[in-house]
């Protein structure tokens, strides 16, 4: 669609507002190599959590994404939905509170960020609120933003960013599937209580069947650890169950998925949902049996 453009913005940099889906996707490949090309990259920037988050949750919001191209080339997008909560109208990173961070995705150097925020000024009256939330330090985004936005003299808040878990493997490639965390003394008890018990197992799913049975199997043990207390499990909800299976079709094949079983004789005991990107895994979810709790069967996944 057409959009007014910021006037002191960058001459060479132009905005287009995208607020249909299906126009989204067909910037799936473009969205994905600029992630590519980003110095800090997440999963959680890639087109297909974002697609799974709006197969699951896109129905309480409206896409609002920015799109800013150089002499007509894609060089940034700045991916937003709008929603009203509260009878305000409310801009904020598309997958929000569902991924562990946010970020733009491409370039944002201080002349993209600056003519964003100019953009976005401009045309006000579309929203009460931007929240620009879980922009990891580690990305540069967060400090042009902050710096960007003093100079234009907009007003903003900063929040504590939630500091999420991830393990970055820096050796070299040949040896990456060998590598192991070492495991501290603590850990040994626990080991020799499971194998007493008939065996110690800790192991990735490389099978798609079993890894989606083992998903749903999370799922129960999530709902089983927060049964009966002030916060119950999400995947009650049938909206969050969709999320994560729709994660596992759209990652599945390209690797992403990093699935993991603890199990005590063959039983099945802890669970966790991770991802892999970029040579980085990232702790997404997991969840174990409460008559373990003691031995921290969870553990074993970090």
């Amino acid at each position: 669609m057409n959009s007014p453009q910021p006037k002191d913005a960058a001459s060479a940099l132009k905005i287009e507002l995208i607020q249909e889906v299906e126009s989204l996707a067909a910037l799936s490949d473009q969205w994905n190599s600029l992630v590519t090309g980003q110095s800090f990259k997440t999963i959680y920037q890639t087109w297909g959590f974002h697609k799974s988050w709006w197969h699951a949750f896109g129905k309480d919001y409206r896409p609002f994404v920015l799109v800013v191209k150089r002499n007509s080339a894609v060089v940034t997008i700045v991916p937003l939905v709008k929603t009203n909560e509260s009878g305000g109208k409310i801009i904020q990173f598309w997958g929000s509170p569902n991924f562990d961070y946010h970020d733009i995705i491409g370039e944002s150097s201080p002349e993209i960020i600056r003519t964003v925020l100019l953009y976005l000024n401009q045309i006000k009256s579309d929203w009460t609120t931007i929240q620009f939330d879980q922009i990891s330090e580690r990305s540069g985004t967060l400090a042009t933003l902050e710096a960007a936005a003093d100079k234009l003299n907009l007003t903003w808040i900063k929040r504590e960013t939630d500091r999420c878990h991830y393990f970055e493997y820096g050796g070299p490639q040949d040896k990456q599937t060998e590598f192991t965390l070492r495991k501290g003394r603590n850990y040994k008890k626990a080991v020799n209580h499971f194998n007493r018990m008939g065996g110690f197992e800790l192991r990735r799913i490389d099978d798609l069947i079993e890894a989606q049975g083992l998903l749903q199997h999370l799922f129960h043990l999530h709902i089983d650890r927060w049964k009966g207390t002030p916060s119950p499990s999400k995947f009650c909800a049938s909206d969050n169950r969709a999320f994560y299976l729709d994660l596992f079709q759209n990652l599945w094949s390209e690797n992403h998925i990093c699935m993991m079983l603890h199990a005590v004789d063959r039983v099945p005991v802890a669970c966790a949902l991770n991802f892999e990107h970029d040579g980085t895994i990232f702790h997404y979810t997991l969840s174990y049996t409460s008559f373990f709790a003691k031995r921290s069967p969870g553990a074993f996944f970090v």
